[in-house]
């Protein structure tokens, strides 16, 4: 370390042969650096090296207040620069940490001094000129050991961050707070504590700056050399750098890149979810139209996949609409009944009542006109005629539609996916995306972020063809699998699109290569569509099912969970017969946009949650980008 302090030293003490090398080294770089926090504090310091340079030259009368504030307001244009992709402390979590908030207090200790610093140079280029006394107020403010010190400060951060223990180092804590917290963040908890760990490094090259102003001011006014201080304090930030990288580092390789929503604070249809709508509903139906001889010969049971065959002599048939579909799973409850017919078109009970006094569904107030007594029969004596409570598997007036159409990104304007919601639109759900240019070092420009709309076709339409333009849910494909699907490192997402896998519904990425320096998507011709081939068929590593039982209206019935891992599924299918007489469509779709929140992303997938005895949601789910790729 000391023969690493002795070269910086000679390196400082080099001098320069003619005032115009030494203005220029003053004035430094003149071009933009991109986002990251390696490159500016890279830049950074080297442009301090250059300051210190020319103000150890043999004769420093060419160098004045003024040289230094046009130098120091070079870095500032960077710092600024940077500091446009901070996020508000929400942004991390929601909950009191203590080592965060104490961490925090110094953040802003640092913050508020530097913003004292630059008011004070603003101050002066506007032509309130500063007094020689009034910098060395500044600096001397600035040096000063107290426990609002910017040295004490920078001291207590990296005490915090580079701690030995793993247990007591602030990421490692954050860490685990947010695995609590999934549905307060607004990104995976690596890209937050990623976001962290860059707000962090740029509060300390901050202090960093700001300590080095201020032995410059000092020398400048001939209070002193402070050429060793100015060394050490870069000497020591350099090595403290170093540990912090290779600690964040370390907890990054563990957390978490998934994101997803939870439930909201209040479901509202069409905003927060969609629904399929009447598929395999429940249905209550005599035996004796249920078979083409108008018999009563069978039992209930007898029933699993059959159909309307007409209305015996115009009985409770006559006063309900029939199943235009299939008829499925018959079964005997109890021969008597009252039923309440429900007045929401997408429902066809309320509840039912049977005379042993079983309930099925929520027993309310019912409309006289809605209300039926429903009585079983005998025919020929010896023929028991039931009502069988069935499943209809009907397509009329049924939303039940998936689009099977490439939802993609404008490669060509340099866009690359960033957010995703499900919406329905004409019966029909859709995948939609939101898309943005990229930028250097994986950074979107928040200012060309947009929703692309989504197609506008029914499925009535001419040259729209089912298993082409879109899927049907019925009773023999009606699964639909969840899966994390990612590109290799350097790759982002352009595209997302359902597709059929046998009778599943699967979900597939547009992945595309990028230059991750230069942010530059890659010409369309080197993309391609990735998914995941397994089947629950497969002899090695079969997909596994996510079993719903007694579902109930998620909406009725939370919080609903993560319940789900890659490579499974879900079968749609109607909430249960206690609980809401078959009457609406489980999973629900969780329509919440879910977006990267300005970083580009490297997967995306399905996911299901849920609880016991409730339906849950099928949600998009997002990967954030491994920023552990490139050096932090």
């Amino acid at each position: 370390m000391t023969r690493i302090i002795l070269l910086h030293v000679l390196c400082m003490l080099l001098v320069a042969n003619d005032s115009n090398t030494r203005r220029n080294l003053v004035v430094g770089h003149l071009q933009s650096i991109p986002f990251n926090i390696s490159t500016l504090r890279n830049d950074s310091l080297k442009r301090l090296t250059d300051l210190w340079r020319n103000m150890n030259l043999a004769n420093d009368n060419h160098l004045n207040t003024s040289d230094l504030l046009t130098a120091f307001e070079k870095i500032n244009v960077n710092i600024k620069r940077m500091e446009k992709f901070k996020k508000p402390v929400n942004f991390y979590f929601a909950l009191s940490n203590l080592s965060y908030a104490t961490t925090e207090k110094e953040i802003m200790n640092i913050d508020t001094n530097y913003e004292t610093f630059v008011r004070f140079q603003q101050e002066n280029s506007k032509g309130a000129k500063k007094t020689p006394l009034a910098w060395l107020d500044l600096a001397e403010t600035f040096l000063q050991k107290s426990d609002l010190g910017v040295r004490e400060s920078l001291e207590r951060i990296h005490q915090v961050t580079t701690t030995a223990l793993r247990a007591d180092n602030l990421f490692t804590k954050i860490e685990k707070d947010l695995s609590n917290y999934v549905c307060d963040l607004e990104n995976s908890p690596h890209q937050a504590i990623y976001n962290l760990y860059n707000d962090v490094a740029l509060t300390q090259l901050k202090g960093v700056i700001i300590l080095q102003f201020s032995y410059m001011i000092l020398k400048l006014f001939h209070k002193g050399d402070f050429t060793a201080e100015a060394v050490r304090i870069h000497a020591q930030y350099v090595e403290n750098t170093k540990k912090q990288e290779e600690s964040v580092r370390q907890i990054l390789t563990s957390a978490s890149r998934g994101m997803y929503k939870c439930d909201p604070k209040q479901h509202v249809e069409g905003v927060t979810y969609e629904k399929l709508t009447k598929l395999m509903q429940g249905y209550i139906e005599n035996e004796v139209n249920l078979n083409a001889y108008g018999t009563c010969g069978e039992n209930c049971a007898y029933y699993v996949y059959t159909e309307y065959n007409g209305c015996f002599k115009n009985q409770f048939c006559a006063h309900q609409p029939k199943c235009q579909g299939k008829v499925l799973n018959c079964r005997y409850v109890d021969s008597d009944m009252t039923i309440c017919r429900s007045s929401n078109s997408e429902r066809r009970y309320d509840w039912v009542e049977y005379e042993n006094g079983n309930i099925l569904g929520s027993k309310g107030v019912c409309e006289q006109k809605n209300l039926f007594q429903v009585d079983s029969w005998w025919r020929y004596l010896f023929w028991h005629c039931s009502y069988c409570l069935c499943l209809c598997d009907e397509s009329v007036n049924s939303d039940r539609y998936f689009s099977l159409r490439d939802v993609t990104a404008d490669i060509h304007e340099n866009k690359v996916l960033t957010g995703v919601r499900l919406v329905k639109k004409n019966r029909i759900i859709h995948i939609q995306i939101q898309q943005g240019v990229l930028e250097p070092h994986g950074v979107i420009n928040r200012d060309t972020l947009s929703w692309k709309p989504v197609d506008n076709y029914t499925v009535e339409d001419e040259h729209v063809e089912n298993n082409v333009d879109y899927h049907t849910m019925s009773w023999l494909e009606r699964t639909i699998d969840v899966d994390d699907i990612e590109g290799q490192p350097g790759q982002t997402i352009t595209g997302v699109r359902f597709r059929k896998l046998g009778s599943h519904l699967n979900v597939e990425a547009r992945i595309t290569p990028i230059d991750f320096a230069a942010g530059k998507v890659y010409k369309e011709e080197q993309s391609y569509w990735k998914g995941n081939d397994n089947t629950d068929g497969s002899l090695k590593n079969p997909r596994t099912e996510i079993k719903l039982s007694n579902s109930g209206i998620p909406i009725r019935n939370g919080p609903n969970l993560l319940r789900s891992r890659h490579d499974q599924f879900v079968q749609f299918q109607s909430t249960s017969f206690e609980k809401d007489i078959a009457q609406t469509t489980v999973p629900f779709i969780d329509s919440q946009s879910i977006t990267s929140q300005g970083f580009i992303l490297s997967g995306i997938g399905l996911i299901y949650r849920g609880k016991l005895g409730s339906g849950g949601f099928i949600a998009p789910k997002l990967i954030t980008y491994d920023f552990l790729q490139h050096k932090p």
